[in-house]
């Protein structure tokens, strides 16, 4: 059997061979590629803005969705998440701690404005469990969970391809007043985005 050989190995994210290979057309992205690039934003992208801006794990929101509320307080309190401007949260329809489930958003948490904003590529699909997230947070913001009008996905595989590119652009527009329209977010933008992430990790690797 062929080891799956590591590819990258960057704060917090390891990425292998197999991860990889889901950059190519049709393949769903998996946690480790969202959490990769929510990583690269965190440090890289936002860097002078780390005081005010979170980028949080797919598997960290996954397991504050499936934790009781009393545990909530105590995972969430060291980050300091109450003195963000903005959080983003990766959201996936996934009930069980397992690996899996079907569809990703986007949760972004905006302080300024006093409200949860929801970022979805694929209707309404994973609003209840962006409510659901958002109730989890209710030490830091209590406040409704807005349904964003979001750019669609043409096909069922290109779900995290948008919560990565969207989760740019939203920090670009409320972090640097760099405006953005959901009908700029063509579908080439898209597909070019997965060969651009492919590069990113590659040209890291290269330089590691």
């Amino acid at each position: 059997m062929k080891m799956d050989e590591i590819v990258l190995s960057y704060h917090d994210s390891l990425l292998r061979k197999s991860d990889l290979s889901l950059l190519e057309a049709g393949n769903w992205l998996n946690d480790k590629l969202i959490g990769f690039m929510f990583e690269y934003y965190q440090n890289e992208i936002f860097a002078e803005n780390a005081e005010k801006v979170s980028f949080l794990d797919p598997d960290f929101v996954q397991l504050i969705k499936l934790l009781p509320d009393t545990d909530i307080e105590g995972l969430i309190s060291p980050l300091n998440l109450g003195t963000k401007r903005l959080i983003f949260l990766p959201i996936n329809n996934n009930p069980d701690p397992e690996a899996g489930g079907s569809h990703w958003s986007l949760l972004v948490l905006d302080q300024d404005l006093n409200i949860f904003e929801h970022y979805d590529s694929y209707g309404d699909t994973n609003y209840l469990v962006a409510v659901e997230v958002a109730s989890k947070f209710s030490s830091i913001l209590k406040s409704q969970v807005k349904k964003v009008p979001t750019p669609q996905q043409c096909n069922g595989s290109d779900c995290g391809v948008y919560v990565i590119k969207i989760a740019l652009l939203i920090g670009q527009s409320k972090l640097r007043s760099s405006p953005w329209k959901p009908d700029q977010l063509t579908y080439d933008i898209i597909s070019r985005e997965r060969e651009n992430m492919k590069e990113l990790i590659l040209s890291k690797a290269g330089s590691s």
